[in-house]
């Protein structure tokens, strides 16, 4: 894995038998400061940071079928959703990991096990609470 956010570049590299090349692409989170670079495309940045891969073919993946691609949870203030949720109790959630959850499964795993057998947890975790979404009631069947 790699990523270089000051120009809004993240890649995953070739991993035998499952993924046919080096998937790279562009991501720009909210509080990453991009610096002004000579990088414009995925093209550039393959020039300038791993000219190995130089004269490769390349595949859009977004135009392809059966290309790896990816989905992940986007929460509107770029921070995680994790703890009780409003209204349900006992219920806890830990989501919302812009595609890089996988480092924090070991901490959220621990919190929502903390949760759910002590019911809170060493941590601060208070501005992951998920009531901060909290709004008028929408009635049923007429969700956003």
């Amino acid at each position: 894995m790699f990523a270089y956010l000051d120009v809004g570049i993240y890649g995953h590299p070739i991993y035998a038998g499952h993924t046919p090349g080096v998937k790279i692409g562009f991501y720009n989170p909210p509080d990453a400061t991009v610096v002004a670079s000579g990088i414009g495309s995925v093209e550039d940045f393959v020039a300038e940071c791993m000219p190995g891969l130089r004269g490769v073919p390349a595949v859009d993946v977004a135009a392809a079928s059966g290309v790896d691609t990816c989905f992940y949870d986007l929460v509107a203030d770029d921070d995680f959703i994790l703890g009780p949720v409003p209204g349900a109790p006992g219920v806890f959630t830990g989501v919302g990991w812009r595609g890089t959850g996988y480092k924090f499964a070991p901490w959220v795993g621990r919190v929502l096990a903390q949760l759910a057998v002590q019911r809170g947890t060493v941590y601060d975790i208070s501005r992951f609470a998920p009531a901060r979404f909290a709004g008028p009631a929408v009635p049923a069947g007429q969700g956003h």
